[in-house]
């Protein structure tokens, strides 16, 4: 195979995976601005304008004044909003699930946003921040060596 038989099916597979990527990426780009303009909605205390991005499913169960309820208890726990961190999407039973991260004065919280196909929230959920786990770290070579000459001493473990 020559060079540029490689450089060609290269450039052709990279098309491919941009072609079949790109679509991914625009919508969570476009279900994460969803999110954070319903956030952003609730925390300015234009609530019946957050109601209205509501999917009508959602509607009929929640009011304006719930979700101003729902926004105080937060803030009466959490603090007062600071900040968007971070934002994850996962697809979860045919809705984008947006698990936003956001800085409150009192600490993270994780805001989970079901967003549905035409862009509507339909649901939300509050939970205490998780965060990932934290690496552990490596043993330094000279700990690990003398750790198995000592066990060497002892006839092993």
């Amino acid at each position: 195979m020559t060079l540029r038989t490689t450089l060609w099916r290269f450039a052709a597979t990279s098309l491919l995976v941009l072609a079949v990527a790109l679509p991914a990426l625009a919508q969570a780009d476009f279900v994460v601005g969803k999110a954070d303009d319903f956030i952003s909605l609730l925390n300015k205390g234009d609530y019946q304008k957050a109601y209205l991005q509501l999917d009508s499913n959602l509607g009929f169960q929640v009011n304006p004044d719930k979700l101003k309820s729902i926004w105080s208890q937060l803030t009466t726990k959490a603090g007062n909003f600071v900040e968007f961190k971070k934002s994850d999407v996962q697809p979860k039973d045919g809705f984008s699930l947006v698990v936003q991260v956001c800085k409150f004065e009192k600490g993270l919280v994780d805001l989970h946003i079901a967003v549905n196909n035409s862009g509507q929230i339909a649901g939300l959920t509050i939970k205490d921040h998780k965060a990932a786990p934290a690496a552990q770290p490596a043993t330094p070579p000279q700990a690990a060596n003398e750790n198995s000459q000592n066990e060497a001493r002892q006839g092993g473990a």
